[in-house]
């Protein structure tokens, strides 16, 4: 940034070095002289302003002459004539000299806000560094993610959904009032087949030791029908989800989420948090 300074500053003053002949040449057409000195442009924060000084010359002589002679051989407005386009000549000379003045003292700020920020721009710096930072954190998360997921999917298993679930020889549990008017609510049954995904064709269990009032026939929508879950140690068939179609033995139980904890009977995966639709107790 400072090279580039000074480069700048360099530009400046060989623009008003050319600024500065042409005002001279104008100036010596008409007889008037202009000496402009300035400062040295490579300058610190500590330095005194650029000077600049009109008068005195050869021109200057010249005009001193052309004065003097016009009170013995012109009249007054001759006079007049020249001292305002003496003095236009000295405006246009002085816009190319205030235009680098006004150019050096915009360096000059730019130099200062550099080295001393505003409160606005060290604002902008610390919010600058805090996204920053969020997208490292999110990247270190999603990073994370990503290995996590990789560590679940070593196991070669696949995340199958479905609508349909049901399947044959699993335990269900009937729980719609209206299957056979209410007769068969919150009993047990077999599923012996299954017709056109969705339709189950299912056999009615005892309702207790002792008791022979199962045995009954008929095809029930899945829709009327849930999962039963086991005891801790008994075989289940994966629904849905990972492992689906696969049996499994029931490891634990967390009965205020409704999730099972499985693992596969030909391997050693095990599947935590198992919600109690993903799964079934086996009949056979």
């Amino acid at each position: 940034r400072v090279e580039a300074e000074k480069r700048e500053e360099r530009k400046v003053a060989k623009r008003m070095e050319m600024q500065r002949i042409e005002a001279a040449k104008l100036m010596d057409r008409a007889g008037v002289g202009v000496n402009v000195e300035a400062s040295n442009l490579d300058r610190t924060s500590d330095d005194a302003p650029i000077a600049l000084k009109l008068g005195g010359g050869n021109g200057a002589e010249k005009a001193k002459k052309k004065k003097k002679a016009s009170v013995f051989g012109n009249d007054g407005d001759d006079d007049e004539d020249s001292e305002r386009e003496e003095e236009r000549l000295l405006a246009e000379m002085n816009k190319p000299i205030q235009k680098a003045e006004a150019i050096m003292k915009e360096l000059e700020t730019n130099r200062k806000r550099k080295r001393n920020p505003t409160e606005e721009q060290q604002r902008g710096i610390h919010l600058h560094s805090n996204d920053n930072n969020n997208d490292s954190r999110k990247k270190e998360k999603n990073s994370n993610t990503s290995k996590s997921n990789s560590k679940n999917d070593s196991d070669g298993l696949e995340d199958i959904r479905k609508k349909h679930w049901i399947r044959k020889d699993i335990l269900t549990r009937i729980i719609s009032k209206k299957v056979k008017k209410g007769q068969y609510y919150k009993r047990k049954c077999i599923v012996n087949k299954v017709y056109d995904k969705y339709i189950a064709k299912v056999e009615i269990l005892d309702s207790g030791p002792g008791a022979d009032d199962g045995g009954d026939i008929f095809e029930i929508d899945q829709d009327d029908l849930e999962t039963v879950v086991p005891k801790v140690g008994k075989h289940v068939i994966i629904l849905n989800g990972r492992g689906r179609g696969m049996v499994a033995e029931l490891m634990s139980v967390d009965e205020k989420k409704c999730r099972g904890t499985l693992q596969l009977l030909d391997s050693d995966v095990i599947l935590k948090k198992v919600d109690y639709n993903d799964f079934s107790k086996v009949v056979k």
